[in-house]
């Protein structure tokens, strides 16, 4: 009895001893990536992947941790979008929760750039998540930043609009009167607008309307989706009606295809930003539908539309976000 005992200790001794180097191991790996990231300035594509750590939480981000305010921009950057892929590839709503307490880290310091490198990189992981996902914490943090983070004031002021805090106009009505850089007063503009401030809506309205019908439905179409005004949207039933042809389409030793109405790119922002929109997104194959049928298709789904859209310009709903 005595001998198993002492072979079971014995046992005991080794595999602990085995874990320790192995964690050792682990973190001397880590330690090394983070000295490339500095001084080759190695950008891997995601700090797991290198690391082989996917599915590994527990061992890498207690590392990540220690390493968050490196004063190194490449680094900084790569901790924090580890937090973000590792909450992106997660259905676990507490373990994502988690990892965009630490996302906030980000941006936690406003005097000094060094310790805050990766805020512009935290605050566009922020705007993807679901907004179920911030609870009171968060969204009382990212309104106080919205209000006094002079770093990161409109991208705060953004995530604040997209969490739909209403109270937070006359606080950012005040910012928008003492700004003076015109991308800055859009941007707190686009905000206010999101959060129903009839003189913004009207402000996006008229930049949006004074745009080319290409830049509005491509460079420009995240705005019908951020601020989700009818009076903004109806700019998209006016588009639907558009004749405009896009630039004819090159194709390496092919001529010329015709180019597509605009109309079509209208009708299917429409499809997402509108309740019982009439044309639904199809399943189409590809291979086996030629040109011409599916330039069928979208002529008989714009008749639809535009039958509808004449009937219902005045009594449409949007869908909330």
């Amino acid at each position: 009895m005595k001998k198993v005992l002492i072979s079971l200790l014995a046992l005991t001794y080794i595999i602990a001893c085995e874990a320790q180097n192995e964690n050792s191991t682990f973190t001397s790996r880590f330690e090394a990536l983070i000295q490339r990231m500095v001084e080759e300035n190695y950008r891997p594509y995601d700090i797991a992947w290198d690391m082989q750590a996917q599915n590994l939480p527990d061992s890498l981000l207690p590392l990540l941790k220690k390493y968050e305010k490196i004063p190194n921009s490449n680094a900084q950057t790569q901790i924090y979008k580890c937090y973000y892929r590792y909450a992106a590839a997660s259905t676990d709503t507490v373990f994502i929760q988690q990892m965009m307490r630490n996302l906030f880290n980000a941006c936690s310091r406003t005097d000094s750039i060094e310790l805050s490198y990766a805020c512009d990189y935290a605050t566009e992981f922020f705007k993807k998540f679901d907004n179920d996902l911030f609870d009171k914490e968060m969204i009382d943090t990212i309104n106080s930043r919205a209000a006094h983070n002079k770093r990161a004031a409109t991208d705060y002021a953004y995530i604040s609009g997209k969490l739909n805090q209403k109270q937070m106009i006359p606080a950012f009505e005040q910012q928008l009167a003492v700004e003076t850089n015109p991308h800055s007063k859009y941007e707190w503009n686009k905000v206010l607008a999101r959060l129903g401030f009839a003189p913004s809506i009207e402000t996006v309205r008229g930049f949006m309307q004074e745009l080319s019908i290409n830049e509005r439905l491509i460079r420009y179409s995240n705005v019908f989706f951020y601020t989700r005004q009818k009076l903004i949207i109806d700019l998209l039933l006016q588009d639907l009606n558009s004749k405009a042809i896009e630039e004819p389409t090159l194709e390496f030793g092919e001529p010329p295809r015709d180019g597509w109405p605009y109309a079509g790119r209208a009708m299917r922002l429409l499809m997402k930003l509108v309740k019982d929109f009439p044309i639904k997104e199809q399943k189409i194959d590809y291979a086996t539908t030629t040109d011409e049928m599916l330039r069928a298709i979208e002529n008989n789904d714009l008749a639809i539309a535009r039958k509808w859209a004449k009937q219902h310009k005045n009594d449409y709903k949007i869908i909330a976000e």
